[in-house]
C-alpha cells in the first residue's frame, strides 16, 4: 500500500480531492459524483471509496489476468463430447461485495464445452439492494468476451453506483462469468 497517498489523504478537507487520491492509488477510472456532504462523514466517505477502489481493482486485475492468459486446453475429455448445441439463461452473482446486491442473467449457447452467441443479458438487483438503499444509474450496454478457449463468457457492463444515499460514484464496474459446465 502506498503510505505516502494514504498520508495525503488523512490530510484532506474535500470529499472530491479524497476521492480523486483513492483511485489514483488504486488506478482505477471511476469518476466523482457529488454526495450530500451532511449525510456522510469525511472519514466515513473516504473508508467506503477505499474499499470499493480496492475492490475494482482487483476486479480489473483479474478480467486482464483472464483476457491475458486466454489459451485453449485440451483433453481427451473435451474433444470427445458431442456437438450438440443447448441454450442455456442462467442468473450470476456478480464478482465480489457487488454480488451481494446484483446479480447478471444472460442467454448463451453451449456447444461441447464451447460458449457461444452471449446475449440478453441484464443485471438483477437482490433483496439486499433493498435492505441497503443501493441502486445503478446510467448503465453501459453490456460488453461480452469470451475466455479458456471459449469454454467461459464474460459479462461486464459499467455504471454509476449509489450507496444509501450518501455515497456514489460513476464508472463502476460489475462483471461475472458463466461456464459450458453451469
Amino acid at each position: 500500500m502506498n503510505v505516502y497517498a494514504q498520508d495525503k489523504i488523512l490530510r484532506v478537507d474535500n470529499y472530491e480531492d479524497a476521492f480523486n487520491l483513492i483511485i489514483e492509488e488504486f488506478d482505477v477510472d471511476m469518476t466523482y459524483l457529488p454526495v450530500d456532504e451532511s449525510r456522510i462523514s469525511l472519514n466515513d466517505y473516504i473508508k467506503i471509496t477505499r474499499e470499493v477502489a480496492e475492490e475494482q481493482r482487483e476486479l480489473l486485475d483479474y478480467i486482464e489476468f483472464r483476457q491475458s492468459n486466454n489459451f485453449e486446453l485440451f483433453s481427451p475429455l473435451t474433444m470427445s463430447i458431442d456437438s450438440v448445441t443447448v441454450t442455456k439463461t442462467r442468473t450470476k452473482d456478480a464478482w465480489g461485495d457487488m454480488g451481494t446486491y446484483f446479480g447478471i442473467k444472460a442467454t448463451y449457447n453451449v456447444t461441447g464445452t464451447q460458449v457461444s452467441y452471449l446475449r440478453n443479458s441484464s443485471i438483477s438487483y437482490k433483496y439486499a439492494t433493498v435492505t441497503s438503499n443501493v441502486s445503478l444509474g446510467n448503465i453501459s450496454n453490456p460488453t461480452y468476451s469470451y475466455l479458456d478457449g471459449g469454454r467461459t463468457g464474460a459479462v461486464k457492463y459499467t455504471a454509476e453506483m449509489y450507496y444509501d444515499f450518501f455515497w456514489s460514484a460513476g464508472n463502476v464496474t460489475i462483471y461475472t462469468e458463466f461456464y459450458y459446465s453451469e
